[in-house]
């Protein structure tokens, strides 16, 4: 049909012809929006299954019921959660409208996990990265890891919830701040080596030592990411020495380490840093935002 609308209408709260093409189901508007991505109608057609809503606390007939969401709340958040994404796939996208509507969706039911996805997607396509990330963080937190994979190449995957972090000093006598600095990459290897993990789970933080005699050194402030529990190292000063003369030898930088000593070694054990860094680096990612597919949306209308 070209068109569900009524002849003359004043809203598209209003604009569906039920007398006409008969009242509205929530598997038709699923059919409607998942199968032949006809988002224009299907927005005049939500609108109509929202009013049977209702009937769920009432007399059973729940448009949602097939699905499990036999409540009026959960029913009239499921659609709202569907009106947002038309309103964001129609053609003339309604984004400030689509807000609206996961807003009210997770009002009426702050569990629903596709609406904390689709929320998600809106803050990134609008560029709004900070309140993506905010609405991931509760999406990963409360649901089932299968909502926030559509969303992987925008904000990454969602941590384990088993992982951990291990902080740390290392003291490094004859080295200077500049060389550490310039050398970073043979410290990170140095660390990932004695814990077990690759380059990328750790970041360091260089500060300068108290001067000791005149003599030169640097500490290290060390962070080890996890993916799971941190597994039980028993480690210190010597053996990061020799990671330190093994990263600097395979980088081809052992002179500039040749004099390096490691005078302390741990997260217990390490002095005060006397003067310290400002600031750490942050990674921003700014990944492009990837529209969910047809079989992850049945997925989500399923579970939802």
């Amino acid at each position: 049909m070209e068109s569900l609308l009524k002849g003359t209408y004043e809203t598209m709260e209003d604009a569906y012809d039920n007398e006409r093409y008969g009242h509205a189901t929530y598997d038709c508007a699923v059919e409607l929006i998942e199968n032949h991505q006809q988002y224009d109608k299907a927005e005049p057609y939500l609108w109509c299954v929202l009013s049977h809503c209702s009937g769920c606390d009432v007399d059973g007939m729940c448009p949602t019921a097939y699905l499990g969401l036999d409540t009026t709340t959960m029913c009239e958040s499921a659609v709202y959660n569907y009106l947002g994404f038309v309103s964001r796939k129609k053609s003339e996208p309604d984004y400030a409208h689509a807000h609206t509507y996961y807003d009210t969706a997770l009002m009426l039911w702050p569990g629903n996990c596709g609406a904390m996805s689709y929320m998600t997607e809106l803050y990134m396509t609008t560029g709004n990265a900070t309140a993506a990330a905010t609405t991931h963080a509760r999406l990963c937190a409360a649901c089932d890891e299968s909502f926030a994979v559509p969303l992987v190449d925008a904000m990454g995957a969602c941590p384990s919830s088993t992982a951990t972090t291990v902080k740390g000093q290392a003291t490094l006598a004859g080295l200077s701040l500049e060389d550490a600095r310039q050398n970073e990459f043979v410290i990170v290897a140095a660390l990932a080596d004695l814990h077990e993990v690759d380059a990328a789970a750790v970041a360091v933080v260089f500060s300068a030592m108290a001067r000791r005699r005149l003599s030169e050194g640097v500490v290290v402030s060390y962070t080890i990411a996890y993916d799971d529990v941190a597994p039980a190292l028993a480690l210190d000063a010597a053996m990061f020495d020799q990671a330190l003369t093994d990263a600097a030898a395979a980088s081809g930088v052992a002179d500039v380490f040749a004099a390096v000593e490691t005078v302390a070694f741990g997260g217990s054990e390490a002095p005060v840093a006397a003067a310290s860094e400002s600031e750490e680096t942050g990674v921003v990612s700014d990944a492009a935002f990837r529209p969910l597919g047809r079989g992850v949306l049945l997925a989500v209308a399923w579970l939802l």
